[in-house]
C-alpha cells in the first residue's frame, strides 16, 4: 500500500513509519525536518494535495500538527491543526484516499473523576490546542458524511523511546524537586508500540468513525512518580505544593517566551499534566478493533529509561 504520514519526523509519526515500512508498505514521510521524502509545511495544503494525486498514495495517516505549547500561540495552533486538517478532508472528499486523523483525547477537556469519557462523549476542549483539534475533527466528520473515506483516532498520553516531552517531566523527577497540585488526578499512559500496533487496524475500515487509543491503566500522579522513579532510580515519595502560584506565572512566561520564538520552560499546557484529569473508556477499540495494549506503565518506564541512557540523553 502506498501512504503518506504527515508530521513523519515526530515522536509517533516516526515510530509509525518505522513499522509500516517494515510491514512492506511504500510510505512517504511529510515533515519539515531533513530526511523526510515531502519537505513542507502541512499548511500548503495545496501541493499536500498535489502530492497525494500525482503518487496515487491510498492512505494517508494525518499527525501533523502545533502543540499548545507552541510559541507561535493561538492563531499558528489553529492554522496547523485545524485549517490545514479542514481543507484535506475537503480535498479529498469523493477520492479513494483513505484519511486517518489523528486528533487527542484532549478534546475531552477535565473528564470528571470516576466518569471515564469514551467516544460518544461531548467535546468539553479547554485550551487552544485541544479546540483546535475538536474543530478539526468536527471537519473531518463533516467531510466524512460527503463521502470522505475517514477515520479519528484520539490518543491518550502517549510515551515511550524517542518522545522528547515526556523526557522532559523523566528529567524533572530526577531532581526528587517537589511537584505542583494535589497528585490526585489520574493519567492513562499508553507505551508508544501499543499505539502503532492500534494504528495498524486501520489499514481496513473499522466499523465506527471515531476511537479512543489509550492505556487500561488508569493511574494517579502519585502514583505514575513511584512507578516511573522505580525505573529511572529517583525519589518516589514527593512533596506537592499548591498549583495556583505556578499557573499563575506560566502564563506571562509563556507570552514572554513567545515574543523570543521559543517555548517557556512553563507553560499553562505544561502544568496542566498535574491539574486536569483524564480518564477514558477503550472499550469500543477493545471490542471492534481487537486493541489490548501489552506494555504496563512500569515496565514502559523501565524500556523508555533504557533507549534514554543508550541513547546518551541521561
Amino acid at each position: 500500500m502506498k501512504i503518506l504520514i504527515s508530521g513523519a519526523s515526530g515522536f509517533i509519526g516516526s515510530h509509525l513509519k518505522r513499522r509500516l515500512k517494515k510491514e512492506g508498505h511504500i510510505v512517504y514521510g511529510l515533515g519539515r525536518s531533513p530526511g523526510q521524502e515531502i519537505r513542507l509545511d502541512i499548511r500548503d495544503t495545496r501541493k499536500v494535495l498535489e502530492f497525494i494525486k500525482e503518487e496515487k498514495i491510498e492512505t494517508v495517516f494525518h499527525l501533523s500538527a502545533a502543540l499548545g505549547s507552541h510559541p507561535g500561540g493561538e492563531k499558528y495552533i489553529m492554522e496547523v491543526n485545524y485549517r490545514a486538517t479542514r481543507d484535506l478532508a475537503e480535498g479529498l472528499k469523493g477520492s479513494p484516499v483513505r484519511f486517518i486523523f489523528f486528533s487527542s483525547t484532549g478534546v475531552h477537556g477535565d473528564v470528571p473523576m470516576g466518569k471515564p469519557a469514551d467516544e460518544t462523549t461531548p467535546p468539553s476542549p479547554i485550551s487552544p490546542y485541544e479546540r483546535s483539534k475538536a474543530l478539526a475533527e468536527e471537519a473531518v466528520l463533516e467531510a466524512r458524511e460527503k463521502g470522505l473515506m475517514a477515520w479519528i483516532i484520539r490518543p491518550g498520553w502517549v510515551y515511550g523511546p524517542g518522545d522528547r516531552r515526556t523526557f522532559k517531566l523523566f528529567r524533572f523527577l530526577l531532581k526528587n524537586s517537589p511537584l505542583p497540585g494535589s497528585g490526585k488526578n489520574h493519567q492513562q499512559p499508553i507505551y508508544i508500540d501499543d499505539l502503532v500496533k492500534a494504528t495498524l487496524k486501520f489499514l481496513k475500515d473499522p466499523p465506527s468513525p471515531v476511537y479512543i487509543i489509550a492505556g487500561e491503566e488508569v493511574l494517579t500522579v502519585r502514583e505514575l512518580v513511584k512507578i516511573a522513579c522505580s525505573s529511572f532510580g529517583c525519589k518516589g515519595e514527593r512533596l506537592f505544593l499548591p498549583i495556583t502560584p505556578l499557573l499563575m506565572a506560566s502564563y506571562p512566561l509563556k507570552w514572554l517566551f513567545s515574543l523570543m520564538g521559543r517555548e517557556a520552560p512553563i507553560t499553562p499546557a505544561k502544568v496542566s499534566f498535574f491539574v486536569i484529569n483524564r480518564e477514558f473508556s477503550v472499550e469500543r477499540a477493545r471490542r471492534e478493533l481487537g486493541f489490548s495494549p501489552e506494555i504496563n506503565f512500569k515496565k514502559g518506564t523501565e524500556l523508555a529509561y533504557q533507549w534514554y541512557k543508550k541513547a546518551g540523553w541521561l
